[in-house]
């Protein structure tokens, strides 16, 4: 069918100038090279970390490999130097315990540090407890109010006495309606 039936001018055959005759080449991307070379290049990463790691675990000696106290000199060395040390620490010891004699600072740290006597029933002899037994409830804290043969209450002063606390205690109370 002829352009001019289609409503377009005549479409030049054959003979127009070169340089009129412009075509446009646009270069197409390959993606399938851009595929490869993100894939190559995530392996070269990956393959520079495992070479890190690798780098790591080098430095560190596996079971199977030898330490340096299986080099007999070096362990020889090694107990030497152990055993010169708990020697001088022996000496040290030594020298600060003739000091303590010497001077009689031992005596002191031991009067200081004795265990004091405790308390026994026949320490107790003669004292009352001014408490009625009614008071007790078990599992409750209570402070005793304690009296001598000489007739001397040893009470602690900074509490108040046992029946104001027991008003305070029962004193409850009780709304109105006004």
């Amino acid at each position: 069918m002829p352009s001019v039936f289609v409503g377009l001018g005549d479409v030049p055959v054959g003979d127009a100038n070169e340089d009129e005759r412009k075509e446009v080449f646009v270069k197409t991307e390959n993606m399938q090279a851009k595929v490869e070379a993100q894939k190559l290049r995530e392996k070269i990463s990956s393959n520079r970390e495992k070479r890190k790691i690798a780098e790591k675990y080098r430095e560190v000696k596996g079971l199977g490999e030898s330490d340096e106290d299986d080099d007999a000199l070096r362990w020889v060395q090694k107990s030497r130097k152990l055993q010169s040390e708990k020697q001088k620490a022996e000496q040290r010891a030594k020298m600060l315990e003739e000091m303590d004699a010497e001077f009689g600072i031992g005596k002191i740290v031991e009067e200081e540090f004795k265990p004091t006597k405790e308390y026994t029933a026949k320490h107790l002899k003669g004292l009352e407890v001014l408490h009625s037994t009614e008071r007790f409830k078990e599992g409750q804290s209570v402070i005793l109010t304690l009296k001598d043969q000489g007739n001397k209450a040893f009470s602690p002063m900074q509490l108040p006495s046992s029946e104001g606390c027991n008003t305070k205690q029962k004193m409850t109370y009780v709304a109105t309606n006004h």
